[in-house]
């Protein structure tokens, strides 16, 4: 999952035992925003893994966390 082309919508690449891989792409079209964090670290950890972004937007309450090994930033 990951978004392909950095539109801030994301797709699904399914890898098929025997068979060809599968990229589902999610062309709904929808008029929100989107906002991209790049995240950097210091001295070994240059990636940031492990860093926690935290938003408020209005009432909500979003988290989320730089892992390794994902397509989306």
């Amino acid at each position: 999952m990951g978004d392909f082309w950095n539109n801030g919508q994301r797709s699904v690449l399914v890898a098929n035992v025997n068979a060809k891989p599968v990229l589902l792409i999610n062309s709904v079209v929808s008029h929100n925003h989107w906002v991209e964090l790049r995240t950097i670290g210091t001295k070994s950890n240059r990636d940031a893994i492990g860093a926690k972004i935290m938003v408020q937007a209005g009432k909500r309450a979003l988290v989320g966390e730089v892992r390794n090994g994902s397509s989306s930033r």
